[in-house]
């Protein structure tokens, strides 16, 4: 009991953060993105150059450049300022964690004066589980 809270308490304290994506799997995303991000400036450039031939008979030639020079500056104030709205605050430095040898103390106290609460809530969860995965299996 005592080395299975050691190994919560080591997850917890780690934040259960995965290890690193491997190199080819980084590699592949950039890629991906790189992909992705050329495909939306060119349909961009696509829609710039239909937008021109198709205002070009009604604003003449004069104004078609300055109408559409003016939507990308809108186009481009509008990202900035959805850059700003979705990027995140800082966070506050949250206090370092208990030393591990008080919170084992903490658990190992707790169960001893709950041990009767503590095995049955864990009876309970062991049915409900095998229950799901019973009713899962039923159900493909």
């Amino acid at each position: 009991m005592n080395e299975l809270v050691k190994i919560a308490f080591m997850l917890l304290q780690n934040g259960g953060a995965r290890a690193a994506p491997a190199p080819r799997r980084l590699l592949r995303s950039a890629l991906i993105n790189v992909l992705i991000a050329s495909s939306l400036a060119g349909a961009v450039m696509l829609l710039v150059v239909a937008l021109w031939l198709y205002l070009l008979p009604l604003l003449g030639s004069a104004l078609t450049p300055l109408v559409l020079a003016c939507g990308l500056i809108v186009l481009a104030v509008a990202g900035l300022v959805a850059k700003q709205w979705t990027t995140p605050k800082p966070i506050a430095q949250v206090a370092a964690p208990p030393p591990i040898a008080l919170v084992l103390d903490e658990a190992a106290r707790v169960f001893n004066a709950n041990k009767l609460a503590l095995l049955s809530t864990a009876l309970v969860a062991g049915i409900a589980l095998a229950y799901s995965e019973k009713a899962s299996r039923k159900r493909r």
